[in-house]
């Protein structure tokens, strides 16, 4: 069989106890490496020159090659020749594999999403004695099924934060898996789960 992935973006979410950082080529080593532990035990990872078989098209190319010397994989830096990418966009990574299978088993595929997401951040005041984990449940608990992730990216305690609270700012992802969403119906979602957030913590909105 045959196993490949390709990805792009930022190595993890946003975070606010961290600078977000692009994926490289030590992650991508990472990454194959643990598949060829299970797949291809006792296969090595070695770097190959631009041009060798199998490796066309691509940059910081890596080869896997298993334990009697055959070449029966290839990862690397997609080479943005040929890739329409727009100036924001970051490197293009990816591998394929062939491998024997080690446990026949149904897969479980999920569609990569066709319609747009729409991200919506809400600064919480929380107060004190109350833990992230908290106001995260109720958020999710007040959602609608069309939230997909849910994230902080930032906390804050200081000037413009009243007394005994802190700022935490999450950052909500709302996708539908068949429609594009309207406006009104995320309004109407964040209406819901700051109302929540009143109701069930006594956790207000920054700058409502």
């Amino acid at each position: 069989i045959r196993i490949a992935a390709i990805w792009t973006g930022s190595r993890a979410p946003e975070h606010w106890s961290a600078e977000s950082r692009d994926w490289d080529v030590w992650d991508l080593k990472s990454i194959v490496s643990e598949i060829a532990a299970v797949a291809v035990p006792g296969g090595a990872l070695r770097p190959v020159d631009a041009g060798d078989a199998g490796t066309t098209g691509l940059d910081h190319a890596l080869a896997l090659v298993s334990p009697d010397g055959q070449a029966i994989g290839w990862a690397g830096r997609i080479a943005e020749r040929g890739l329409e990418l727009p100036r924001w966009a970051g490197g293009l990574w990816g591998f394929e594999l062939a491998v024997e299978p080690v446990v026949r088993q149904p897969a479980d595929y999920r569609a990569t999403p066709v319609y747009p997401a729409v991200d919506r951040d809400l600064a919480t005041l929380v107060p004190g004695p109350r833990l992230a984990a908290e106001v995260g449940a109720v958020i999710r608990e007040a959602s609608p099924d069309f939230l997909v992730s849910l994230s902080i990216f930032d906390v804050y305690v200081g000037d413009k934060v009243p007394e005994g609270t802190r700022s935490i700012a999450w950052r909500l992802r709302f996708r539908s898996p068949d429609r594009t969403l309207t406006d009104e119906e995320v309004d109407s979602a964040v209406k819901g789960i700051t109302s929540a957030l009143q109701e069930k913590l006594n956790v207000g909105i920054r700058g409502a």
